[in-house]
């Protein structure tokens, strides 16, 4: 009867022991996933920030183009207004 319950008791142990096991495998592969998951949103935000403030210089160009092509054309407009009038 002795022998009966040492035997149960390791065979609990070893399946407390299995059990830990797979529990700190599932851990870790959830602190793994979640590393990553973390990490490529870390990424996927910085990209679109980038390339929303890459957008925005470009629309800055343009505009600067052409408020300054506009400058150009009102100046020209004036001198040829005042060679007219001579």
């Amino acid at each position: 009867m002795a022998l009966i319950s040492h035997c149960a008791n390791i065979d609990l142990i070893n399946r407390k022991e299995k059990m830990e096991d797979s529990i700190l495998k599932l851990i870790t592969i959830g602190y793994a996933l979640g590393i990553a998951i973390v990490g490529i949103m870390a990424y996927l935000g910085i990209k679109g920030t980038n390339e929303a403030i890459d957008y925005q210089n470009e629309k800055y160009i343009e505009e600067r183009e052409k408020s300054r092509n506009f400058k150009i054309v009102d100046k020209l407009e004036k001198r040829i207004s005042t060679l007219e009038k001579i």
